[in-house]
């Protein structure tokens, strides 16, 4: 294939998607709150992740005084 196929099928393909049509399409309740849990899940796993990561590395950089006796 060379480079002007390529540009040709990308610019139907762009033509496609952009044009409107009728869509008998029927989003149910149900639907909506599946996308309304995954939402509220990528939320929270990237807090959970990003909270980790911070602990990771703030203890890297905190001192280290166990073992060593200052009594």
């Amino acid at each position: 294939m060379n480079a002007r196929f390529g540009a040709t099928v990308l610019a139907i393909a762009i033509i496609g998607i952009s044009l409107p049509g009728t869509a008998h399409a029927y989003i149910d309740p149900g639907s909506g709150s599946i996308v309304l849990q995954m939402i509220l899940a990528a939320i929270a796993g990237g807090v959970f992740y990003f909270r980790s990561a911070l602990a990771r590395f703030v203890g890297f950089f905190r001192r280290n005084d166990e073992g060593k006796s200052g009594d």
